[in-house]
């Protein structure tokens, strides 16, 4: 064991006290020499190191400066200078072109690095397949392993050639378009050949009726009709208005349940007004003014039309039927007259109100009218006194009998 100082002594001593103290005791015993000698264990050459880039040129890897020469794995000899590193190569990898062959007859040579896995070989030869065709593939690949691209030559069942490729299985549905008659409805249609006639929906137009209503329709040949709604109208008189219905056959379900009428029902209530609401609701309440009327007044009556549009635009007041001074409505109760009952002639009079039934039957005597024909008649006051209304009021008049 030794302590080896690779220096330059004549430097360091000039420039440091330690290091001249330390020079002249190498000295004294001999240990200063101008040159380090290393000898290779692989080769046994001795070489001397006089300066720091001799380590790099003679002993770069740690021996010395002749070839490995070291004998691989591959056959190859090792390219690298003496080294004292991985001596046994088994980290190396030789990068010279690999020298295998592939194992087909045509022992193509491997185009990989001697270090790399040759893998299979695919440089493409012509390969002769079992169906007798040919095709250029990969050289591992054996024959029977390659896909044949050419047309199959193939005939199916159905008597039509195959038309998948060579290589790969025969289609179980051809798909030649060939004429078919229909066992359902006898028509002759294109469908595929794998087709089943008794599947197939025909598209045929044809006129189908349907048997409750009598209705025809142009529908293909495959819908049945009578799973369907008819979309002829109905047009049938609906019961208790005799509008025509205006929905569908189907809609109405063939007579048996129309849809609502939607027209105005026109119906004359009982107030004598027409009733202006749909004829499928119930006729509600009338909304135009009340006819209803005596002697006296009429029920309906607006008293505020005497008015001016000026005052009403001015007061801001809207007309409103519920008012009592707007006139009334036909579907609200009138209110009785509180006036007496005129309801007289010259043998009897009625002594209740208008509004209450009368306490007098129909006069039975002889009437003291003269016609105006009548030669005799001389009026000697012309009042008359008129009673307008409802039955039982009536017209009298005073006139000078002879």
């Amino acid at each position: 064991m030794g302590l080896f100082v690779i220096c330059n002594m004549e430097f360091l001593a000039k420039r440091s006290e330690m290091w001249k103290r330390i020079q002249e005791s190498v000295e004294e015993v001999e240990a200063l020499d101008g040159a380090l000698t290393v000898k290779c264990k692989m080769h046994g050459k001795e070489q001397l190191i006089t300066c720091g880039e001799d380590f790099d040129t003679k002993c770069r890897e740690g021996g010395c400066d002749d070839p490995c020469n070291t004998r691989l794995n591959c056959g190859h000899m090792c390219p690298k200078p003496c080294h004292v590193e991985d001596m046994d190569h088994l980290v190396m990898k030789c990068l010279k072109p690999c020298a295998q062959t592939c194992p087909a007859e045509e022992k193509h040579p491997c185009k990989k690095r001697c270090y790399q896995d040759c893998g299979m070989c695919k440089i493409n030869v012509l390969k002769f397949l079992p169906c007798g065709h040919t095709k250029m593939d990969h050289c591992y690949l054996e024959a029977d392993k390659v896909l044949c691209v050419e047309s199959c030559t193939k005939t199916l069942r159905c008597s039509h050639r195959c038309d998948q490729l060579c290589g790969a299985p025969c289609t179980l549905q051809c798909q030649v378009i060939v004429k078919k008659q229909l066992s359902n409805c006898g028509h002759t249609v294109s469908m595929k050949c794998c087709d089943d006639p008794d599947k197939f929906k025909c598209q045929e137009i044809v006129p189908k009726k349907w048997t409750i209503c009598g209705h025809t329709v142009d529908v293909a040949c495959y819908i049945n009709v009578l799973r369907t709604s008819c979309p002829n109208p109905c047009n049938t008189a609906l019961h208790g208005c005799e509008h025509l219905c205006q929905g569908t056959c189907g809609s109405c379900r063939n007579g048996r349940l129309h849809i609502r009428c939607e027209k105005k029902c026109k119906k004359v209530l009982i107030c004598g007004h027409e009733c202006e609401s749909n004829c499928s609701n119930s006729c509600p309440p009338c909304q135009k003014l009340c006819q209803t009327a005596c002697a006296h007044s009429q029920c309906g009556k607006k008293s505020f039309q005497k008015r001016s549009r000026r005052n009403r635009r001015k007061n801001g007041s809207k007309e409103n039927d519920k008012d009592p001074t707007s006139g009334r409505v036909c579907g609200d109760p009138c209110p009785p007259c509180a006036e007496k009952c005129l309801n007289k002639c010259w043998h009897r009079s009625c002594t209740k109100k208008c509004s209450d039934p009368c306490n007098v039957e129909p006069c039975n005597e002889r009437c003291q009218k003269l016609l105006s024909c009548n030669p005799k008649r001389k009026p000697k006051n012309k009042k008359n006194t008129k009673a307008n209304g409802t039955e039982g009021i009536y017209v009298i008049n005073t006139f000078e009998f002879n």
